[in-house]
């Protein structure tokens, strides 16, 4: 019985050999590495050289760095994504927040750099990681619009009524250790069918009382069966294929 990680940021780790090891102890065996901007993507593309068995990079540039970003940095990811096309797996962490940024010009600059994201995974066919707070339906509408087959709302929180939309349309959400003790988490788990469901520890994020690690994901398989009421084995069978169809790995 095997897990995958779809979101995690592994260099942000200071041992990434004992997170590996531990990961791999509990089943846990293929990580997929979000990036959250250049510098960031560097390093995790340096891990996967390492380890490339089991970390497989994503290359992204997060709303919140994004909301900053020059002009030579948003070049920088456009080229990182075309250099590496052939190596990454997904294009993420990438999407738009408009609960943390405020900034009217800050938001259009995350947009930018959003559609970029979503110029480059059509080109290449990636699969997206989205990151969407308060903008659900607005990067819904930018997916349609530019005939995105393959996304994950990554952490989904949003509107029930959207979250029936993103099933409609054949999109994953992916859920973790908020399962724990977030109803609206876990409504999310309730409404979507399984096979549009994947794992994440969205690693090291701290979760009330418990930092995640890629490991945790074999803890968020077991609450995901609890709530559909499946044993632990179709969980994984059923995510862990999924995964593997979306990311080609």
């Amino acid at each position: 019985m095997s897990f995958i990680d779809v979101h995690c940021h592994i260099y942000e780790f200071d041992d990434v050999v004992s997170t590996i090891n531990e990961a791999l102890s509990k089943g846990v065996n293929k990580i997929i590495g979000v990036g959250e901007d250049p510098e960031s993507n560097r390093k995790l593309l340096e891990i996967h050289e390492m380890f490339s068995d089991v970390v497989y990079p994503s290359i992204g540039f997060h709303p919140w760095e994004a909301a900053n970003a020059s002009r030579d940095d948003i070049n920088e990811f456009k080229l990182q994504v075309e250099k590496y096309s052939d190596i990454i797996v997904g294009i993420g962490e990438v999407g738009i927040d408009k609960r943390f940024v405020r900034s009217e010009e800050k938001i259009k600059r995350q947009i930018e750099v959003f559609e970029v994201a979503v110029r480059l995974a059509r080109e290449y066919d990636l699969p997206l990681n989205i990151h969407c707070m308060k903008t659900e339906r607005e990067v819904l509408r930018i997916l349609i619009e530019n005939d995105i087959v393959k996304a994950i709302f990554h952490w989904y929180t949003g509107s029930y009524e959207v979250l029936r939309e993103i099933i409609q349309h054949g999109y994953y959400v992916s859920v973790n250790l908020s399962l724990r003790y977030s109803s609206r988490a876990r409504g999310v788990a309730e409404r979507a069918p399984l096979g549009l469901i994947l794992l994440e520890s969205d690693s090291p994020y701290y979760f009330k009382g418990e930092y995640a690690t890629p490991a945790s994901v074999a803890k968020v398989a077991e609450l995901l069966a609890r709530i559909k009421e499946v044993d632990l084995k179709t969980v994984a069978h059923i995510t862990t294929r999924s995964a593997q169809l979306l990311f080609s790995i």
